[in-house]
């Protein structure tokens, strides 16, 4: 099923099926309406593969939320696509998007996606990302901080 981009908000909804497939983010910008002048995504591209599991982080702000609001066609994308290839294997394990605030509960994520300003800035697992000592290291280390 390909979404393409259309009016802003929709008036009539898709009921999606349980997502068991593999999901797409091709070049997808956004903006709400009554922020028209204030990038929320900016060519957002990230591909989930069917039977992974994907954590999306980042500060306040930086887009998660909406990503996901995209995948639930509650808002079309300015440009570029959302695509949703649903796999025809129902035994198999789901398709997972997490968004969490404790970054505790993602280590085991078969990937980490990092949002700022709405742009991935970083990818990869919790020990790549922390070799990295990009964005993601630091809010690792600020709640490791708050807790400690």
């Amino acid at each position: 099923m390909d979404l393409l981009p259309s009016d802003q908000v929709l008036s009539k909804g898709v009921k999606l099926q349980r997502v068991m497939g593999h999901i797409q983010f091709v070049n997808v910008s956004f903006r709400y309406p009554s922020r028209a002048k204030t990038p929320v995504l900016d060519g957002i591209n990230v591909s989930v593969q069917a039977h992974e599991v994907v954590a999306i982080v980042g500060l306040s702000g930086s887009g998660k939320s909406t990503l996901v609001n995209l995948l639930l066609r509650l808002y079309e994308p300015i440009t570029g696509q959302t695509v949703i290839k649903f796999c025809s294997d129902m035994k198999a394990k789901r398709t997972v998007i997490v968004i969490a605030r404790r970054l505790s509960t993602i280590k085991a994520a078969d990937r980490i996606v990092v949002m700022d300003v709405g742009r991935i800035t970083e990818m990869g697992n919790h020990t790549e990302l922390l070799e990295k000592d990009g964005l993601y290291a630091k809010l690792v280390g600020a709640q490791t901080d708050t807790l400690a």
